[in-house]
């Protein structure tokens, strides 16, 4: 992930304040993080 551009805390920490955030999948040779968000209370 870019931590450079602060992605990794949007993904830990302000995300997850409105939405339940799941990795679904991830490649660290590709650099690709491919998350699932739902709102909070949805469902």
């Amino acid at each position: 992930m870019r931590e450079e551009h602060g992605t990794g805390r949007f993904f830990r920490c302000l995300l997850p304040r409105a939405f339940h955030v799941e990795l679904v999948h991830c490649d660290q040779e590709q650099n690709i993080h491919i998350y699932r968000a739902t709102p909070r209370g949805a469902g």
